[in-house]
């Protein structure tokens, strides 16, 4: 999996603020749902897994991701 997943200490403090902020709220949303973001040369990605967060989980066919929180919440919608 490219790039790593986000952890505190971000320098661009408010963009790390409103991620987690959207996070909490997705999570809130999902509980069963692990939801983790990263960051890649692509910008953010969002992930949804079923487990902990690992390369290995987030690349199997029953994990969804997005670009967006919005767009992973549309999908995990969708799955229910």
């Amino acid at each position: 999996m490219k790039g790593a997943l986000r952890r505190g200490g971000d320098a661009h403090a408010g963009a790390a603020a409103s991620a987690e902020r959207a996070v909490a709220e997705v999570r809130a949303e999902f509980p069963d749902w692990t939801i983790t973001d990263t960051e890649t040369e692509d910008g953010r990605r969002w992930w949804a897994s079923r487990g902990a967060p690992t390369s290995t989980i987030l690349n199997r066919d029953s994990d969804l991701s997005a670009s967006s929180p919005e767009a992973l919440r549309s999908k995990l919608r969708a799955h229910r």
